[in-house]
């Protein structure tokens, strides 16, 4: 989150490399508590990294939500 921030400081934009399966739609932070029990694992603001590389290819970050929804259909049938 740092990094993002400095890049979004520095007018710089930040590209986020992941797999869909690391997307979530909800996160529930209760202090110490760790999001599936990784310390290493950070949450960035769509706002300081609007693009995302997945194994479907580049997506907008605001275009999480979409490939969740089709996740799930995909996961329905």
């Amino acid at each position: 989150m740092l990094i993002a921030l400095a890049c979004e400081a520095a007018c710089v934009p930040v590209v986020v490399v992941t797999q869909t399966f690391k997307f979530f739609d909800k996160v529930l932070s209760h202090g110490n508590v760790s999001l599936m029990g990784r310390e290493d694992i950070e949450i960035v603001p769509c706002q300081l990294a609007p693009m995302i590389i997945t194994e479907i290819g580049p997506v907008p970050s605001t275009s999480a939500p979409a490939i969740l929804r089709a996740k799930s259909l995909e996961s329905n049938d």
